[in-house]
């Protein structure tokens, strides 16, 4: 293959550099969001909404369960038309607005509708020079170099990192975790950048070995339960993303409901799988998928029983030393690197992504 192209060398340098972002991230945010923990506790609301289009959607999906486990908030992820035209909210919700650049329409637009409404607003962007930030209560920035104009592949990690950090702090404000359980969680939270380096060296070889094993492959499929249904979404898109084929984002039981029916011998099915409360329903998944000789590649935690290696095609390990909610940002990592070196054994040096109908980047972007 000849030289990469610029695009394809910073899609790469994105992938790779995600540990320092992070890092800096927890560096120059963390009193930021100890002090909007404060501020929120004084507010009246009793439930939380999460919004953002693509990417920003699927992180929403991940840190809901964060959420609702560590604050007991109800909390849901929704796009940003079910939000601004078919809920029926009231003024006691607080809604996180997520985009990176800060301009996508109709996340703006969702974001005015509701502060229309007196209802409080947070920002999460990396533009706080943008429409989203300038409509907000309060912004959270995310800590990234030139995040623009390639895959999102670090500003959505970043704003993933925030966010739990934001649910740990809110959750000590508000009295729903004891001392030594924050402690806990700060320390697997300031362990993530690390971690991610550690993750990232680990996989890539494998990595390389699976893309190069499925370069002639056109269909993909990632099943995840829980907050790993994100994570899958997350990496069906990176598929889509450097123009490697179809892919499929299922959630891990509606697999076996109706897709399971129509997967052909030999395809690739990705089962984002880490110790966590989905574990063992992911294990029957992996058996059937045995049986109708399909190629599982597991992404789990490390040290996982030899089973797991029996019955699948490939395992990438992350960490399993923090919470399965916050495994997401490293669970991620392997997907990534994933669609960039298939893109790169299928011949797909792009220049750039590829772009619908201008009329449609006007009405959407």
């Amino acid at each position: 293959m000849e030289r990469l192209t610029s695009f394809m060398q910073e899609n790469y340098e994105a992938i790779v550099t995600q540990p320092k972002d992070l890092a800096l991230t927890y560096q120059h945010r963390k009193k930021d969001v100890e002090n909007l923990a404060k501020i929120l506790t004084e507010q009246d609301f009793n439930r939380v909404y999460l919004t953002g289009c693509g990417d920003s959607l699927f992180i929403s999906i991940i840190a809901k369960f964060a959420f609702e486990k560590f604050t007991r908030l109800f909390t849901e992820a929704i796009p940003p038309l079910e939000l601004s035209r078919y809920r029926k909210l009231d003024e006691n919700s607080l809604i996180i607005a997520i985009s990176a650049s800060g301009k996508t329409l109709k996340t703006v637009e969702a974001a005015k509708k509701v502060k229309n409404k007196n209802m409080k607003l947070i920002a999460l962007t990396n533009n706080m020079e943008s429409p989203l930030a300038e409509c907000a209560d309060w912004v959270l920035q995310t800590k990234c170099s030139e995040p623009f104009g390639k895959s999102p592949s670090k500003t959505s990690t970043t704003a993933l990192l925030l966010l739990f950090m934001l649910t740990i702090e809110l959750s000590r404000e508000m009295d729903k975790i004891g001392k030594t359980e924050y402690e806990r969680l700060v320390k697997e939270i300031e362990a993530i950048p690390n971690m991610a380096d550690r993750c990232i060296k680990l996989n890539e070889k494998n990595v390389k070995r699976v893309a190069t094993a499925f370069k002639n492959c056109h269909n993909f499929h990632f099943i995840g339960g829980g907050p790993n249904l994100g994570v899958a979404m997350l990496g069906a898109t990176k598929i889509k993303e450097l123009d490697c084929g179809h892919a499929e984002a299922i959630e891990l039981e509606e697999f076996c409901h109706y897709q399971i029916i129509v997967i052909d011998e030999g395809t690739p099915v990705f089962i984002v799988l880490p110790r966590g409360e989905s574990y063992d329903r992911g294990l029957d998944v992996l058996k059937g998928l045995n049986i109708i000789n399909v190629r599982p590649i597991i992404i789990t935690s490390s040290g996982q029983n030899a089973l797991i290696r029996e019955r699948s095609f490939e395992v990438f390990e992350v960490s399993d030393s923090i919470d399965e909610v916050f495994l997401a940002i490293l669970s991620v990592m392997p997907l990534q690197l994933f669609a960039f070196h298939l893109a790169v054994n299928k011949g797909k040096n792009l220049q750039g992504f590829k772009k619908p109908h201008s009329s449609v980047i006007r009405i959407y972007f």
